[in-house]
């Protein structure tokens, strides 16, 4: 094929590219399957729509000068010349390929029906498991057993996890800061966040969700450097997780990260050797923090390896909050 034949191929294919979405976005399907998997044709449609302008683009640019000596040969050369030439070509390309179908250009990218006779594979099928319901639902099976693998979790049922899964701080099933910097639980943040980006790409096939996310991991940074991430705040007195008391004779453990009803029960907690242990590590990861640390910036600015630990996590579990 000519470099002028391919050209005139790809600006028809852009075209019936362009008419196929149109003759999508003219139909709206009433069931959820229906308008998903149309969706996600139309997203194959523009993904090949970017292709074939690629390679149209390459064509113009002409880097290799083979497009302006096709045009020059047919402008100034004998033009039975060329046409001997290609046709040379076409009967050489179907000796090769004597039993090659000629493909029907006017169907390719045509809305099939059931009316056509043909097997309509739906792309969504393949996509979603059984309980995501197209969409509809989370299937988060995989990861409530993750969690419940964790140390020290509260063992929720299915049902409960499904509530607050995206809820990490430690009154609501989620486990305590210090806790929270292991690599069991780094691990578990990390399918979490892999499982809901990859929903949201399959649900929202038309969506720039690059550009979404991209504003996640800027509005992190923002929250970041500003010291705002909840529960996360340098430790300078508090350890970013203080709470306001639920009632006036509440008191709350910086320490334990929980609140206890009131002054007595607090007192009495003081000298139990799971409030020592949390005051221990407390303490240990703000020496840390006020010791020696590592760069962390270009600006020379010092940060803790275990600042740096606790980054990575926040910046995961923001990212399932946003």
């Amino acid at each position: 094929m000519g470099i002028i034949e391919e050209q005139r191929y790809l600006h028809e294919d852009l075209e019936r590219l362009e008419q196929g979405i149109a003759d999508r976005i003219s139909e709206e399907p009433k069931h959820i399957r229906d308008r998903l998997n149309r969706d996600h044709e139309i997203g194959q449609l523009l993904d090949q729509i970017q292709t074939q302008s690629v390679k149209l683009l390459d064509i113009y640019r002409d880097a290799d000068g083979q497009r302006s000596r096709e045009i020059q040969n047919i402008g100034t050369g004998d033009p039975f010349e060329e046409f001997y030439g290609q046709l040379k070509d076409a009967r050489e390309h179907h000796a090769k390929y004597p039993n090659e179908q000629a493909e029907n250009s006017e169907v390719r990218y045509r809305v099939k029906k059931p009316d056509d006779g043909e097997i309509m594979p739906y792309i969504v099928d393949r996509l979603f498991t059984g309980e995501e319901g197209f969409g509809r639902f989370f299937d988060l099976h995989t990861c409530h057993e993750s969690y419940l693998n964790l140390p020290n979790v509260k063992r929720l049922s299915y049902l409960q996890y499904l509530e607050v899964f995206d809820n990490f701080s430690s009154g609501y099933g989620g486990l305590k800061r210090a806790e929270k910097l292991t690599d069991q639980y780094f691990k578990y943040v990390g399918e979490l966040a892999e499982y809901l980006e990859s929903f949201m790409r399959r649900t929202r096939p038309l969506e720039n969700l690059d550009k979404v996310f991209l504003g996640f991991d800027n509005d992190f940074e923002t929250a970041w450097e500003k010291d705002e991430v909840v529960g996360w705040q340098k430790e300078e007195g508090t350890n970013g997780t203080a709470r306001e008391p639920s009632t006036a004779d509440a008191v709350w453990c910086d320490d334990c990260e929980r609140e206890f009803k009131n002054e007595n029960v607090y007192r009495s907690h003081l000298t139990g050797r799971k409030h020592i242990k949390a005051a221990e590590a407390r303490k240990a990861r703000r020496d840390e923090e006020g010791g020696d640390g590592v760069d962390g910036s270009t600006n020379g600015n010092k940060v803790s390896a275990t600042r740096l630990k606790e980054r990575a996590v926040a910046e995961r579990e923001s990212s399932k909050t946003s």
